[in-house]
């Protein structure tokens, strides 16, 4: 059976829309991590990373989650087939960027993400199932956020034809997985091992080099918005 997907010209806009979004808000979040982790060998960086987010609007910060939420599923339903793994993929990322932007720690992205004010009226009307699921364990939004993770992971890996952008993103769902299980450990733990200077450092690696490596193949994806 021919697995391979090809797009004509809508899929194509829908695809290079995914990859635009999730470059744009990928560099970003690179750039505040950077800022913000506080790697010491990537200290010459920040400068350079810090004058990149003045340059970003201020209007544009609350719409980064939306943004790589949007980005994932058009592209996610532009290169694969079958309904029943993108429902799943869009119901998963629905629900993180749910939990990433009320709750306190992102996981999926370890800065936390702002969000519209017209969205307000939404997070209110749904506050008490949240606050219900997140009262059920601690390790829920860091579960989450793992599945979201490997079910990206399997949509990459399995993505056919074979191209670059996919091939990098793919490479960065996996670094993007320990990210988030560091990430759940320091949450959830208090033992000096996850409080460790150097357990924040591979953390933080982890997260930078994952967005960078999404930034990177998503910059051949917009490249390529010629290709089927």
């Amino acid at each position: 059976m021919n697995k391979r997907v090809y797009n004509k010209a809508v899929g194509k806009i829908f695809r290079t829309l995914g990859f635009l979004f999730i470059l744009a808000v990928s560099l970003i979040v690179t750039a505040a991590l950077i800022v913000n982790s506080g790697v010491s060998f990537l200290a010459f960086a920040e400068p350079m990373a810090s004058q990149a987010l003045a340059l970003v609007p201020a209007v544009m910060l609350d719409y980064l989650g939306l943004g790589l939420l949007v980005g994932w599923l058009f592209l996610i339903w532009a290169i694969r087939r079958g309904v029943f793994l993108r429902v799943l993929v869009t119901v998963v990322l629905l629900v993180v960027f749910v939990l990433d932007t009320y709750n306190a720690d992102a996981f999926f992205t370890l800065l936390p993400m702002s969000s519209p004010s017209w969205m307000d009226a939404v997070f209110n009307a749904i506050a008490s199932p949240i606050n219900q699921l997140l009262a059920i364990s601690n390790w829920i939004p860091a579960g989450v956020s793992l599945l979201a993770v490997m079910l990206l992971w399997g949509v990459f890996a399995n993505a056919r034809p074979k191209r670059f952008s996919i091939f990098f993103i793919r490479v960065a769902t996996i670094t993007l997985f320990f990210g988030v299980v560091a990430f759940g450990l320091k949450a959830n733990l208090t033992s000096a091992f996850v409080q460790a200077t150097w357990f924040d450092l591979i953390l933080g690696v982890c997260y930078i080099l994952s967005f960078g490596l999404i930034a990177f193949g998503s910059a051949f994806g917009v490249i390529g918005f010629y290709r089927k």
